[in-house]
């Protein structure tokens, strides 16, 4: 396949101008493009963050809320609730990746490009993926703003910078990364385990973003990751590149929002929020 990159990671809400009152008025995105897709009876909005040439890598974060209740998003929001529903991965040319993908096996939402908010578009369906809703994009030559032009610049005390990595809920991290390396034509980059937090993960470069596939160590009902495995395999967390992990903390906080205490794990400064303002998302900032 010739996929470069994560292009953006998508939710699915209720109400997208509610939805911004979080992503937009208290993360300090910008919105870059607010258009209706009447075909397929959503309404999407993408705020970008330029990335930083290092460890926090350019992405869009795709708002996506259903007009009706006869299309697949309505009918995931009304199964799933709001929160994280698709990753997408740009292409340099999506009519050849679609074949490519349906030889290699998956199963297929669409076999051949049709319009989107990213460009061309087509889905290959999560049991493919294990538990991943994967969109392949290519992008038009007149694409909006980036987060490179001032204009659409993620600002204030949070701004994130770019996506420090995705996390994912696997039952075999190992399996689920050969099939990103054989399917997609990614790298993995690395195995860790982290004894204090129960988790076990392979890490896959998506184009320089990492997506970790994790699960737990010991399984456990009493374990949080364990419980989100048991819900079923798939996306589960964003952890955003911040300047300052304290001052972003400080000013969700005086906002209502709930998050940790910031604390350094792996080397860098880290703090979680509530899923709750987030519209079900989980989002960990991390410091460089």
């Amino acid at each position: 396949m010739t996929l470069t990159r994560i292009h953006h990671v998508a939710l699915v809400v209720r109400d997208a101008d509610q939805a911004l009152e979080f992503y937009r008025d208290l993360l300090g995105l910008r919105v870059a493009l607010d258009r209706v897709i009447e075909d397929q009876g959503v309404r999407g909005i993408l705020l970008p963050m330029a990335g930083d040439g290092g460890a926090n890598a350019p992405l869009e974060i795709e708002i996506v809320q259903p007009i009706n209740d006869e299309n697949g998003v309505a009918k995931f929001l009304a199964k799933h609730g709001e929160g994280l529903h698709h990753v997408c991965l740009q292409s340099t040319d999506i009519a050849a990746d679609l074949i490519a993908a349906k030889a290699a096996g998956q199963t297929m939402i669409d076999e051949t490009p049709r319009d989107g908010m990213a460009g061309r578009i087509g889905f290959l369906h999560p049991k493919s993926n294990f538990g991943h809703l994967v969109e392949l994009a290519q992008p038009p030559t007149n694409v909006p703003p980036t987060a490179h032009d001032a204009r659409v610049a993620p600002q204030g005390p949070v701004a994130p910078i770019g996506l420090d990595h995705l996390v994912s809920v696997v039952n075999d991290p190992a399996l689920a990364s050969t099939h990103f390396q054989t399917d997609f034509g990614f790298t993995e980059t690395g195995a860790t385990e982290q004894q204090a937090m129960n988790v076990s993960s392979r890490l896959v470069d998506l184009g320089g973003s990492v997506l970790e596939l994790a699960t737990p160590l010991v399984p456990s009902d009493a374990d949080p990751l364990t419980r989100e495995l048991q819900k079923g395999e798939g996306l589960l967390m964003i952890a955003l590149g911040v300047a300052d992990v304290p001052a972003a903390v400080e000013h969700l906080r005086a906002a209502g929002v709930k998050c940790t205490d910031p604390a350094v794990i792996s080397g860098k400064p880290r703090a979680f929020l509530s899923p709750k303002p987030a519209n079900g998302v989980r989002l960990q900032l991390v410091g460089f």
